[in-house]
């Protein structure tokens, strides 16, 4: 972590791995330490924690099975969330729902602060919890959310390729239209989460903002093409219209 600049405050996201325990060194000290001169910062703390007090647990086993029926052969799908996993991702949002204000912030973590460019936050199913994605592989039957920061953009379409090369389109369920972000949100959670199939890895999750899916499913084809997952990774991190995580496979 670098040295905050005066007058800096803690991201939601610091506050939330506060609250869940996962801070620590001079990152925990300094949110400790801002956290007992703002009390707005403790509220919303405390709001993180009956939001969690409040979720019901995720039997992740029972949930995988009673989708099995629908799952298709050889190919990752979209997986309607159940009851307990919706409240998770609901749980999400509400670092929206509890505003502390404008923040003045410079940061070393780029993932969560709006940078005028859309952007993809990619989260993955631990216990019952989703965690933000750190790079480690994962492999068949493990489940990931989504949150977008969409920037001025108000639509998504969201994908992933996978080692071989396949297309998925994620967002929206069907059709060429977009998946409409209701403008209320700057960090929207998406409905709903994917579990991954037994495809060949690595595979990248892409979010293209404000056009239609024919033309995401091209640009991203094209990149593919330029340098497979490299490709698509560099693409991204040039376009301020996309984002993309790359997920490991084992």
């Amino acid at each position: 972590m670098s040295v905050p600049q005066p007058g800096a405050r803690p991201s939601l996201v610091q506050l939330a791995r506060y609250q869940t325990g996962e801070l620590s060194g001079a990152e925990l000290a300094w949110v400790e330490a801002w956290l007992l001169e703002n009390e707005e910062g403790r509220a919303y703390v405390e709001e993180l924690r009956r939001a969690q007090a409040e979720r019901s647990p995720l039997d992740a086993m029972t949930l995988r099975a009673r989708e099995e029926e629908d799952r298709g052969s050889n190919s990752t799908f979209l997986l309607l969330m159940s009851i307990p996993v919706m409240v998770m991702i609901l749980s999400l949002a509400v670092y929206l729902l509890f505003p502390i204000g404008p923040s003045e912030e410079v940061t070393d973590e780029p993932s969560v602060q709006m940078r005028g460019e859309a952007q993809l936050e990619t989260y993955f199913l631990e216990d019952e919890y989703l965690v933000p994605y750190q790079g480690a592989a994962l492999g068949e039957g493990d489940i990931l959310g989504f949150q977008v920061a969409p920037a001025n953009q108000r639509s998504v379409v969201l994908v992933s390729v996978d080692g071989a090369g396949t297309i998925s389109v994620f967002y929206p369920e069907g059709g060429d239209e977009p998946f409409a972000i209701p403008s209320s949100y700057e960090l929207a959670p998406l409905p709903g989460s994917v579990e991954l199939d037994d495809a060949p890895g690595p595979e990248v999750f892409v979010a293209i903002f404000g056009v239609d899916v024919p033309t995401a499913s091209q640009a991203v084809h094209t990149a593919w093409i330029n340098g497979e997952a490299d490709g698509i990774m560099a693409w991204a991190s040039h376009t301020a219209w996309a984002d993309a995580e790359l997920v490991a496979r084992r």
